[in-house]
């Protein structure tokens, strides 16, 4: 009697769980409209839900909404919408200038700084306004924005091997950053695959993140509504955990924090191996196009900007010296925008990047750059014929 009772519960729970299951699938169809779509949004764009790539990560061709985050840390455009689109070469489009056809084609790499935001607020998109405002040159000019997150020069260097023998570009604008060591000594360094003459082909995923992103693009194509919601709670805390690991040990700065005579030798081998990073990088780059027709740029954070009690800036340039450095060796170009975005930021470099918790640029110190670019790309295409 007891055994038949229990049976029953088990059953009667069982049913119950059913209901409920049918319930909730029910109700999330009639409500997909507002709901299910941002499912599927979020996981259509989980980690960029595609085969493996060479880049290590890439963005998903198409259109892509994006948001910036609260008042709190953007002010007035706290919470502001727009939306992004790449081609399948990771070409960001933008509707504002020629992205094709005759003309002279410069190739913009970088990180999510040149990447930037809407058509309008991206350095490439400032720099091609000066250029056409102050140049009287009759070729069209076609600038392409091949920036992306957290891209950094092992990862240009695949993605130059991809290009350039495609877009066949008349100059590379390559923008280099104090993260970029970090990224290419640290973060990337054991992901790089290489061919049997010690080339650099790919910088590949980690495994366990791969297999994250096989998992949330195979929830992605569940027929249950319940299952994709479900998913999207599981992966964003797993993705959520994931990144919390990687990043709590996180030093992105510490080269330029550290006075030279304090530097570890930890440190010092990151700078070595960003050193050599950027050799073959830009030998890459020679290899498809002269190194007169190379410019590289770099910008600095707010903190290069800013002094302590002492007067010394809060970060130094050490980063950027090695970039120096590395563009005199291989013969090419360098243009450093620090000490001139310091004098037209006027003693208030805080007003032209988001906040602390937010490193880039806002949409003034984002014009701000892309003057400069644009006018040593003038220079440079002037100079070169």
């Amino acid at each position: 009697m007891r055994t038949s009772t229990t049976g029953r519960a088990i059953v009667g729970a069982v049913a119950v769980w059913i209901a409920t299951a049918i319930a909730l699938e029910i109700g999330l169809r009639i409500a997909y409209a507002p709901i299910g779509s941002a499912f599927d949004q979020w996981l259509g764009a989980c980690e960029q839900a595609q085969p493996p790539t060479p880049l290590h990560h890439a963005p998903r061709p198409g259109p892509a909404p994006k948001r910036l985050g609260p008042s709190t840390a953007y002010g007035q455009l706290g919470g502001w919408e727009y939306v992004e689109t790449y081609d399948q070469r990771g070409i960001k489009y933008s509707s504002l200038r020629p992205q094709e056809g005759t003309g002279t084609i410069v190739l913009f790499m970088g990180d999510s700084f040149i990447e930037g935001y809407d058509d309008a607020n991206t350095v490439p998109q400032r720099a091609y306004e000066w250029i056409v405002q102050h140049d009287s040159r009759s070729r069209p000019l076609i600038v392409l924005n091949a920036g992306y997150s957290s891209y950094s020069p092992v990862i240009f260097t695949v993605q130059a091997q991809r290009l350039l023998p495609v877009l066949r570009p008349d100059l590379v604008v390559v923008d280099i950053d104090e993260t970029d060591l970090f990224d290419d000594a640290v973060r990337y360094r054991g992901l790089i695959a290489r061919d049997e003459r010690g080339k650099m082909v790919a910088v590949e995923r980690d495994p366990s993140r791969q297999a994250l992103v096989d998992g949330c693009a195979r929830a992605g194509q569940s027929r249950s509504y319940l299952v994709r919601a479900i998913a999207t709670l599981w992966y964003r805390f797993r993705f959520a955990l994931l990144d919390w690991r990687e990043r709590r040990g996180e030093r992105l700065f510490a080269v330029g924090e550290t006075r030279a005579p304090n530097m570890s030798p930890e440190l010092q081998m990151q700078m070595r191996y960003f050193s050599s990073t950027l050799d073959e990088l830009f030998s890459t780059l020679k290899e498809y196009l002269p190194a007169d027709r190379i410019l590289v740029v770099r910008h600095p954070h707010l903190r290069h900007l800013q002094t302590d009690h002492e007067g010394h800036p809060l970060l130094s340039r050490q980063a950027g010296e090695l970039v120096r450095a590395a563009a005199a060796r291989n013969g090419v170009a360098f243009f450093d925008a620090q000490d001139e975005l310091a004098a037209r930021f006027d003693g208030e470099p805080q007003r032209y990047y988001w906040n602390a918790a937010d490193m880039h640029f806002n949409f003034d110190g984002i014009r701000a750059y892309g003057e400069l670019v644009g006018r040593e790309i003038a220079r440079k295409l002037d100079h070169d014929g």
